[in-house]
């Protein structure tokens, strides 16, 4: 499906290794937009750039945690980032999926299971030269990191130990 200005709005699941009755569990307190700038451009081993923005979204219980790429490319011709094309986008946009899913998963083991959200990936620019997918996977987690914090943290429901 594409929204009026053309973004693509399909959402799938994100891939957890748990069950969405895993307590205790977390969501997001309120909608939080995080953009996340990775750049390293001098210095050895090499430059990495990404630049990218995503959207958490608390949702209904007992939904799984979905995940969407409305990115597109630059139509700026001044801009630096003019002349992406969608299959960069959606390469990139996978290997942010997939670095949160295995930050989820991280977490799930870590006994901090989130659940009842989604993320929306709304800006990805790409360097001509110096992106990379190791850049686009530390921007993901950067971005998870910042925003699984307290106080945006709150419990999916009350938990007691036994």
């Amino acid at each position: 499906m594409v929204t009026a200005d053309g973004r693509s709005n399909v959402r799938s699941a994100i891939a957890t290794p748990y069950d969405t009755s895993a307590r205790p569990a977390w969501t997001l307190s309120e909608p939080i937009t995080q953009r996340v700038r990775q750049v390293r451009q001098t210095g050895s081993g090499g430059s990495y750039f990404a630049i990218i923005t995503l959207v958490f979204e608390p949702q209904q219980a007992a939904s799984p945690i979905m995940f969407a790429s409305t990115a597109l490319p630059q139509v700026d011709a001044t801009s630096p980032f003019y002349g992406q094309d969608l299959r960069e986008i959606g390469m990139y946009s996978d290997i942010v999926k997939a670095e949160i899913e295995m930050w989820l998963a991280e977490r799930y083991q870590q006994q901090q299971a989130i659940m009842h959200l989604s993320i929306t990936l709304t800006e990805l620019l790409i360097h001509p030269v110096d992106s990379t997918a190791r850049a686009y996977r530390h921007a993901a987690r950067i971005a998870m990191d910042a925003v699984f914090r307290p106080p945006a943290l709150v419990l999916v429901e009350p938990f007691q130990a036994n």
